[in-house]
């Protein structure tokens, strides 16, 4: 993938925005990113199984309320394979920060802030029928010692809403876990499954990847946090 079939791709498919700069942005395991301008990023799949998810994410991305707590980066445009690529693809909006990963622990003020408005995007997502599904600090931006959006719906779709609440072990520090289930508003056993799936994350992460990768890092951290509610 190439910044030349990104161009390509746009003026074939989306001549609206030709013409705008593009960039490299980020290349994951899933997808390779490229910016679109200030305001918009270009998604390219790079394997089967995250093509296959193209579709349901944008189909599922026009359902997330408008009025959410954080920044999303939500899908505007669903492009078709074409330029010699294989696959669907999207444009999305752009949402500027750091990934959450290896960074210093926020301030309390801002930590107490992050937990108050994770609550209330998962308690959004919930009423919409939605979860995330991959919430962990790689998909968490940080902007100016604040936590202000979330990335990375290729798992957005209809599950168990106990789902999101896995963000309590794999982000948020202990300290705060009780701001997050006050303001999160779920009953005993919706939180007991949400310490489920912190923990199948934290074990696949630290049994499938190696210690000092990202993912394996955010897999023992997780495990970490999981071990000290059980003190």
């Amino acid at each position: 993938m190439t910044v030349d079939l990104v161009s390509a791709l746009i003026d074939e498919q989306f001549p609206e925005w030709s013409g705008r700069p593009i960039r490299f942005a980020a290349d994951g395991r899933d997808n390779a990113v490229y910016r679109l301008g200030d305001d918009l990023a270009v998604r390219l799949p790079r394997r089967q199984r995250a093509a296959d998810r193209v579709p349901e994410r944008f189909r599922a991305g026009l359902l997330l309320p408008p009025d959410l707590p954080l920044a999303v980066s939500r899908a505007v445009a669903l492009g078709a394979p074409g330029c010699g690529y294989e696959w669907r693809w999207t444009i999305d909006r752009w949402v500027d920060g750091t990934p959450a990963v290896g960074l210093v622990e926020l301030d309390r003020a801002s930590m107490d802030s992050a937990a108050l408005d994770l609550a209330a995007f998962v308690r959004a997502l919930a009423a919409a029928g939605l979860v995330h599904g991959d919430l962990h600090p790689a998909n968490l931006l940080i902007r100016a010692g604040s936590l202000v959006g979330v990335i990375d719906f290729d798992q957005l779709g209809a599950g168990d809403p106990a789902h999101d609440l896995m963000v309590a072990w794999t982000f948020l520090p202990r300290r705060v876990r009780p701001v997050f289930r006050a303001a999160s508003g779920v009953d005993d056993a919706t939180w007991e499954r949400g310490r489920d799936w912190a923990e199948r994350f934290g074990r696949m992460c630290t049994e499938e990847f190696p210690a000092s990768s990202v993912i394996g890092e955010m897999g023992r951290r997780t495990l970490v946090e999981l071990a000290a509610d059980a003190r």
